[in-house]
């Protein structure tokens, strides 16, 4: 309810400013030299602080059309002053009396064309340079004040007892038309814009458009076709100026505020994770170091008095205990480096085929010693865009996962799917597969390692690493599994065909 009566309240306050606006005109038309300057003074100041806002708030801008929008009011507003100064009656320019509405056209011309330009630079992935922006308005502005004020050969635009001169008109259409396609543009590229910032700037479109329209058709510089043309012209300022604030000043701190708190959950995450983390890697270290050594003791201390089966026995149990702690730390290492830096992909073309053989090469002696075959489909030509390094760490856990999971003498089948855009490398295996409540853990970042067929240990992180090396490759996974049954892992990735 506050947010409704909050919205309503704002309409209220414009409506408000509208009408007051509109009657200070009409009391002010009574002198209409005054009207004018009134009127002119108003939508400079307006033009004015747009620039001040954009150039203040340019560190915030995200969107690229309102910054370049509000850089170029600048230039709109020098001109508009100089119509203001040079308009019949003000007596500063007194050579020369058709400055008022040459000067009109050009900042009307720089205006709509601003708002074309801009949306060609809307989804342009390099910012806009600033300084080249001023400059170029700059130079523009200043070959057409020398035109217009010093050589005096810009064309005619109004004359008096006679009226707009067909030059005048022409322009006046062609900056409609301009305007009609920069409403157009605008339709298309509306999920660009917030949805009261898209309103602001449709209804100024149509004011200016409305407001042109009175520009065209009137034949004396104080009638009322001209009051109503300038009426039209502030409100459209006032709504891009309102368009300019929400996304320079009130967004920003919104998303200022947005992001430190999206900062504070993730470190809340990453805290909790580190709590759980180190009571996991505690207990799961402790079983390896221990069967490291009371394996190394016994082969220390009673050397001689063993037996060579025995030997062998107690070497095996070194090479694993050693594999595990070496399989943990690997883990640790890469949940520390994803989770607490900023990991910097290469993604590149890669074939599957040969990445996956890599992965498989890595876990023959796991694959030897549980007797577990690995069959590979539908591999040939199959590409991805990924980063390299990253993909193998994502293959090795996915495979790791399942060899620890899987019955001895069974299969591991990888297929190849080719979707639109995408590919989907599905691993099945045929072991003991996941309840309900277990696949609803799979949710978290941590959770509690089970035990594999062959009462193989993990560490919980592995889901983890999977995932956030996933997203930074733009891709995602899905699980399907049924309690011993089996379970499928499907990876989906772009296609290398894509690039």
């Amino acid at each position: 309810m506050i947010g409704v009566k909050s919205g309503i309240s704002e309409k209220i306050k414009n409506i408000i400013f509208y009408i007051f606006v509109f009657v200070i005109l009409v009391v002010l038309s009574q002198n209409y030299l005054l009207f004018h300057a009134y009127a002119e003074v108003f939508s400079i100041v307006i033009a004015a602080f747009m620039f001040i806002i954009t150039w203040n708030a340019r560190a915030f801008f995200d969107n690229r059309y309102l910054y370049f929008i509000g850089l170029s009011y600048l230039f709109v507003a020098n001109m508009d002053f100089l119509h203001t100064l040079g308009y019949s009656g003000m007596n500063v320019f007194q050579d020369y009396d058709y400055h008022a509405n040459q000067l009109w056209i050009v900042s009307r011309f720089i205006e709509s064309g601003s708002f074309l330009i801009g949306f060609f630079l809307i989804k342009r992935k390099k910012w806009i340079n600033t300084t080249f922006i001023l400059i170029i308005y700059a130079l523009i502005s200043m070959v057409f004040i020398l035109w217009i004020l010093v050589f005096n050969s810009f064309p005619t635009c109004f004359v008096p007892g006679e009226g707009q001169t067909t030059f005048k008109i022409i322009s006046e259409l062609v900056i409609i038309a301009v305007l009609l396609l920069c409403l157009y543009l605008l339709r298309r590229n509306r999920s660009l814009f917030q949805k009261e910032v898209y309103h602001s700037l449709k209804i100024s479109f149509i004011l200016t458009i409305i407001s042109e329209f009175f520009f065209t058709v009137y034949i004396d510089n104080y009638g009322i076709s001209n009051l109503m043309g300038h009426f039209a012209k502030i409100v459209s300022f006032y709504l891009i100026y309102r368009a300019i604030i929400k996304m320079g000043i009130k967004e920003p701190y919104k998303v200022i505020f947005n992001n430190l708190n999206r900062k504070k959950r993730e470190l809340e995450r990453l805290n909790e994770e580190k709590i759980q983390l180190f009571s996991i890697v505690a207990h799961d270290l402790r079983n390896p170091f221990n069967g490291l050594i009371n394996s190394a003791r016994f082969l220390h201390e009673d050397y001689e008095k063993l037996g060579e089966a025995e030997k062998r026995d107690f070497l095996e149990m070194l090479y694993a205990s050693s594999k595990k702690l070496y399989s943990i730390t690997e883990n640790l290492l890469e949940w520390s480096r994803i989770n607490l830096s900023s990991t910097q992909l290469s993604p590149v073309k890669i074939d599957l085929d040969e990445i996956l053989s890599e992965a498989i090469d890595y876990f023959t002696l796991m694959l030897n010693h549980k007797e577990i075959s690995v069959r590979k489909e539908n591999f040939e030509g199959c590409t991805v865009l990924a980063d390299r390094g990253s993909l193998s760490i994502v293959f090795r856990n996915v495979l790791s996962n399942a060899i620890k999971f899987s019955y001895p003498n069974s299969v591991i089948s990888i297929n190849c799917l080719k979707l639109d855009d995408d590919i989907a490398i599905e691993f099945m295996d045929k072991g003991v597969g996941m309840s309900r409540e277990k696949m609803e853990q799979l949710s978290g970042n941590l959770i509690k390692s089970s035990q594999g067929t062959s009462k193989e240990k993990g560490t919980g992180l592995g889901i983890n690493i999977i995932k956030k090396h996933l997203e930074l490759n733009e891709g995602e996974m899905e699980i399907f599994s049924k309690e011993n049954i089996g379970t499928t892992v499907r990876i989906i990735l772009k296609s290398g065909e894509s690039i």
